[in-house]
């Protein structure tokens, strides 16, 4: 606290707060004019609120005013588990790095307010934004999330956004900020189910770079599933997971996902699934049905990868639909099965079953078997040598 004094030589603060230390704060005076990084992590398993009086200058009339902040040579501030009731007076325009993580939704900005505490932040390229798990729908939180739109703000630097919390507040804030330069989105959603995603989707499409996937990855377990997205050669993607229990409604919101995204995907050439059958029994032809839906936006596919235990489920989806003669994977050219090795002669079967339904059509697929041995202590997998 001795060298916090010295506010004016203070480039760098890295501390683990507690109650005790926060009281202190309250008594430090500046200015902090040459702090770049502000890194505070809580010590404890509550989130701790950093005193509003640590302002170091002058008190601003309007929290939508980014003018004048507390700490203008601010690069990076970095909090998980500390709130900033004063957190506009942080943002500057030199701010690079700004991660806030593990805190309530229940008494944080508005998606309008923090979208207008932002507006400043020219020179923003991460931002990282993750609320607690909370069973609080964010309809009960606040009542003006629901204001009339303005003029979007701009983050012409922001290149990377992290996102965990409800769909409701990420849906409030994509609808009033936008970022040209974004190459990485990675953003997971509570325990919900998938409701409108509409301004998600408008904020993505308005994103250049965002554009022509050619790969997806699925990964589906029995706590959560991803997808991924990326271009041929680009590291750029959008990574949406969801954790749902029980493992039906996971599938179930990446269905409705997918569909509501099927612009993106639709020009998706390989397609790998990564799928983890819950420990618990379940009803198969349900699955089969959820993975068919799931599956039916990548129309262009022209590899597909499945491994794991659902491995059979997939390719009986698949075969349900050439019974119907609308073949979800009309582009299909070859289908690579990795799974262990004790489902492989049933796996065998569903293919065989799939090719034959193909052929008369003159649609010929390519399939070959990877077996996987299961390491029985650890549950990984491997290939066999």
């Amino acid at each position: 606290m001795t060298a916090l004094k010295q506010s004016g030589r203070v480039s760098s603060i890295s501390l683990t707060v507690t109650i005790s230390l926060l009281k202190k704060f309250s008594a430090i005076e500046g200015p902090f004019s040459k702090l770049e990084e502000l890194v505070l992590l809580s010590q404890h398993n509550v989130p701790l609120t950093f005193p509003s009086t640590f302002r170091c200058g002058p008190r601003r009339r309007s929290l939508r005013s980014t003018a004048g902040a507390t700490f203008p040579a601010l690069r990076s501030l970095r909090s998980t588990g500390v709130t900033f009731p004063a957190l506009p007076q942080l943002l500057s325009s030199s701010l690079v790095d700004l991660q806030l993580l593990e805190f309530p939704i229940i008494g944080f900005f508005s998606p309008e307010e923090f979208a207008t505490a932002l507006s400043g932040t020219i020179q923003l390229q991460s931002l990282s934004l993750g609320f607690l798990s909370t069973t609080t729908s964010y309809v009960d939180v606040p009542p003006h999330v629901s204001s009339p739109l303005g003029e979007r703000v701009v983050l012409p630097a922001l290149t990377c956004l992290t996102f965990r919390g409800t769909i409701r507040y990420l849906e409030g804030l994509v609808a009033r900020i936008d970022a040209p330069s974004l190459r990485n989105i990675e953003i997971t959603f509570f325990d919900e189910m998938i409701a409108a995603v509409s301004n998600l989707f408008k904020f993505i499409d308005r994103v250049e770079t965002q554009k022509s996937y050619r790969r997806a990855e699925i990964l589906c377990s029995e706590d959560v599933t991803t997808i991924s997205l990326t271009q041929a050669e680009v590291s750029t993607y959008p990574k949406l997971k969801i954790s749902y229990k029980p493992s039906i409604w996971q599938l179930l919101s990446m269905a409705e996902m997918c569909n509501r995204f099927s612009k993106f995907i639709s020009g998706v050439e390989d397609l790998s699934i990564h799928a983890t059958r819950p420990s618990s029994g379940q009803d198969h032809y349900t699955y089969c049905g959820l993975w068919e839906k799931l599956i039916l936006p990548f129309r262009g596919t022209k590899w597909l990868c499945v491994t794991g235990n659902y491995s059979e489920d997939v390719v009986f989806a698949l075969q349900r639909s050439d019974k119907r003669r609308a073949s979800l994977l009309h582009a299909l050219h070859k289908v690579v099965i990795q799974g262990p090795e004790p489902c492989h002669a049933p796996l065998r079967a569903s293919v065989e079953t799939f090719l034959s339904l193909c052929w008369p059509s003159g649609h010929f697929i390519g399939v070959e078997f990877n077996p996987l041995w299961i390491n029985s202590r650890t549950g990984t997998t491997s290939r066999y040598a």
